[in-house]
């Protein structure tokens, strides 16, 4: 009744007028209805053409003769197959399975077309794929066999040799001996007498000019790289691999690096057996190079060559300047009759962990004939100018590359003389400037969400949602703190760090935005309060800047696409939409303490959707109006003079006129800043209202909404039985109600909504499909018999190798 709506205010005295619907049950109101017929052809129309990424790749369902031999690549966004990638799809059906690495729905059209099994990665803002995701998927895809990577624009020319070469290499009884480094570069390597079957192989390509000149390309990457996996055998690597993002340089010459001061495996120069070749072509930006795209300041590449010479934290081992390239390996391979139709394999042993030829280290002074043995070289400790160079260069590049340019007070830019440093500060993308352009719609939206590094895994969580509603773009993470900042652009997010969080900062105020509900008195603290009036002022900074605003709070689960659900009030123009925090219980007749969102908090009872205070400042649409911007200016300053949340002050300000049981409306008042006022005078809207609607709560939930005949919510229900309850599709539930972040963590879990793998906060799980069936029939098996092993496999004596402490890993 109007009597109970109106004692549900407390006593207020602001009109409330009745709405065609109190809300309480299924039915809807005007707008509401029209929302949901919005949403409902958006999100036909995206579910027409899915742009959620769906990993079609499934070893189990390989025929058992492609299983043993895995090759993937990450291409470009595709139209059409290149000969390149077509030349190992061909080489690899019916031996082995060449796979694709894309979240783009065009690349995984073409691969449905030529039957290439995609698997979805991480990807950074660059819209690049995460190298350490690559390294990781690949390792564990591939369970018993090899597994290997090949650049996309890399051709296999002679296909029958590098199958040979896949069948001597992964045969049970290979092994060599894991070799030690020396304490320094261009110094003999180490014996163990220790055998191993766990090997890292790679090759080097064939350069074709664009005058169709061919030449080896030794300049110090490589292009095809290969392991083995068996059951109980070693990781790939001893150390995590940073987030280095691919294809921008250095990650490869990491690996490699890391890979031979490890000793785990033997690491070997295949370039012999295998005839890869690659078309000359401009990188990224036009660059000749990678280290011409370092000097124009490309933030990726920056970021690469960064984490390259900080990573691994607390080793014994560090990567060098100009190693980790093909030359160092330990083993060679050597090919027999290569132009015969039976080749033969052999693996040789280096002797130098060196990237440079012998006598160019003789002609250098690092080694020397020695007087009574002119046959034999021994080492010199002075006059060795290739060996002084390289340790002063990499001490100069961790120097200066101890930092990343955030523009923060504690982390200055030391050496500031590096070219690098000061190219990569002037063309930083994780400001909110290059944010807005780089990922807003054409519309001008973004998906805003803010949070601390307390509540990274949530962010990562709530990322990976996204993801999988289609949404792979048009999402921006507020920084609230300067870990977070750090972390985020560390791992590829779209993060920024807000104007007023770094001014806080800088004024050493307790402006970290801290909130911690990790313990349950962190709700409502004092610090939380401060944290919660961050988020508006990021929002308005959004405004001010033209841009328009779908805020969502990180432990909002979204399932269908935000922009879908949404597209209604995202169109309208002059109004607000937000979620309701209100309570609603069902079911009043099976006791009083039926009525409880969950054990951390009180017994709830119904309130209107637009009651007292009941706004809920955790998700809203906000387009950039003179009103909704008038509207944030008055929600700001507001907050600012109360010790509550922000949350109190989004109802007292926009509900301090007329207000339904379902919606308010805002008129501006004195806290509006001149500038505004001048804007909203000019067009006529000094004493206009702006209509606040509050989003269907059977649509967007929040823990306090009790359905059914228990008065359970949507994460002890689930999705499917609270639409059952309800009569409603759920398009985002809110898990609030509920005190401490763990237990948020574990409600989510517990219901199916926490997207992230076990034991990682940061890798997707990406929706996975059955591949499609084969188109052909494979090709018979590849024989049986293999070439014998080379005999130049060495026996001596075993030394200790480098003991190794475990890295910090701060992203």
């Amino acid at each position: 009744s109007s009597g109970a709506a109106l004692a549900a205010t407390g006593g207020e005295t602001t009109q409330l007028v009745r709405s065609s619907s109190d809300f309480i049950g299924p039915g809807e109101t005007q707008v509401q209805a029209a929302a949901l017929s919005e949403a409902a052809k958006a999100i036909k129309m995206r579910n027409a053409q899915p742009s959620h990424c769906v990993t079609t790749f499934d070893r189990n369902r390989l025929p058992t003769n492609e299983r043993g031999l895995l090759v993937f690549t990450a291409p470009p966004i595709l139209h059409e197959l290149p000969e390149q990638m077509q030349s190992w799809n061909n080489a690899l059906r019916g031996r082995g399975r060449f796979v694709v690495f894309t979240d783009d729905p065009e690349t995984r059209r073409v691969c449905r077309e030529h039957d290439i099994p995609v698997v979805c990665v991480q990807h950074v803002d660059e819209k690049l794929p995460r190298a350490d995701k690559m390294f990781e998927k690949m390792h564990n895809l591939q369970t018993s066999g090899i597994t290997g990577y090949v650049n996309s624009d890399v051709a296999l020319e002679k296909p029958d040799l590098f199958l040979d070469f896949m069948k001597f290499i992964g045969d049970r009884d290979f092994s060599l001996e894991r070799r030690a480094v020396p304490g320094q570069v261009y110094r003999d390597f180490v014996s163990t007498g220790v055998k191993t079957e766990d090997w890292f192989a790679v090759v080097v390509r064939t350069d074709v000019s664009l005058k169709g000149e061919r030449s080896l390309h030794n300049i110090g990457g490589y292009d095809f790289w290969c392991w083995n996996r068996r059951p109980g055998g070693p990781p790939l690597l001893p150390v995590s691999i940073p987030p280095f993002r691919f294809p921008f340089g250095t990650y490869d010459n990491w690996v490699l690096d890391m890979m031979i001061q490890s000793g785990q495996r033997a690491v070997i120069d295949a370039t012999a057996a295998v005839g890869i070749v690659h078309h000359e072509h401009k990188r990224v930006g036009g660059a000749e190079t990678w280290y011409d795209a370092l000097n124009k300041g490309v933030t990726g590449v920056f970021i690469n060559r960064y984490l390259g010479h900080n990573e691994p934290r607390n080793s014994t081992i560090m990567h060098y300047w100009r190693f980790g390239t093909p030359p160092e390996c330990p083993y060679v391979v050597i090919v027999h009759d290569p132009q015969g139709s039976e080749p033969g394999f052999g693996v040789a042993q280096r002797r130098y962990w060196s990237d440079t030829p012998e006598e160019l280290l003789v002609q250098e002074g690092c080694y020397a004939f020695a007087e009574n043995d002119p046959d034999h070289l021994r080492p010199t400790f002075m006059g060795c100018t290739r060996l002084s160079k390289v340790e002063g260069t990499t001490r100069y590049l961790q120097r200066t590359l101890s930092v990343l340019p955030l523009g923060l007070p504690s982390t200055p830019i030391l050496g500031s003389h590096s070219r690098a440093v000061r190219a990569a500060a002037a063309r930083w993308r994780y400001n909110l400037a290059m944010m807005l352009k780089n990922h807003a719609t054409a519309d001008r939206f973004v998906l805003l969400t803010a949070v601390n590094y307390d509540y990274r895994g949530h962010l990562s969580n709530f990322i990976c949602n996204l993801q999988r509603t289609g949404m792979r773009d048009h999402y921006l993470v507020a920084a609230l703190d300067a870990d977070i900042y750090e972390w985020g652009v560390l791992n590829g997010l779209p993060v920024y760090m807000p104007d007023v969080v770094m001014k806080m900062i800088r004024e050493n105020a307790k402006g970290h935005g801290a909130a911690d509900e990790a313990k349950p008195e962190g709700y409502g603290s004092s610090v939380f309060k401060a944290a919660t009036k961050l988020k508006s002022r990021t929002v308005l900074e959004i405004l001010h800047a033209g841009y328009s605003v779908v805020f969502s709070d990180v432990d909002v689960t979204w399932f269908v696409h935000p922009f879908d659900a949404l597209s209604f009030f995202m169109k309208s123009g002059n109004s607000i939409a937000i979620q309701s925090n209100a309570p609603y219980v069902q079911t009043t007749s099976t006791g009083s303490d039926s009525a409880r969102p969950h054990a951390s908090v009180g017994v709830v009872k119904t309130d209107i959707p637009a009651g007292v205070r009941r706004l809920n400042s955790g998700l809203y649409v906000a387009p950039c109006t003179p009103l909704v911007v008038a509207a944030f200016e008055e929600i700001v300053a507001h907050a600012a003079k109360t010790s509550l949340s922000e949350q109190p002050t989004f109802y007292d300000i926009m509900c301090a006129g007329e207000r339904t049981v379902d919606s308010c409306t805002y008129k501006p008042g004195h806290l509006v800043e001149p500038t505004t006022q001048k804007a909203l005078v000019k067009a006529g809207l000094a004493s206009a209202g702006l209509k606040v609607y509050l989003l269907d709560r059977f649509q967007y939930p929040n823990g306090a909404v009790l359905v059914g005949k228990d008065n359970e919510n949507v994460y002890v229900l689930g999705k499917e039985k609270f639409e059952g309850a309800t009569g409603k599709e759920l398009y985002a539930a809110h898990n609030n109600w509920i005190l401490g972040k763990d237990r948020k963590i574990q409600r989510q879990k517990y219901r199916g909504w926490w997207f992230l793998e076990a034991g990682d906060e940061q890798s997707c799980k990406f929706r996975q499909a059955a591949p499609s069936p084969l188109l052909t029939p494979p090709p018979a098996p590849l024989p049986s018999q293999l070439p014998e092993l080379s005999s130049l496999h060495e026996h001596t004596t075993p030394v200790s190798l480098p003991s190794h402490t475990p890295p910090r890993t701060p992203w």
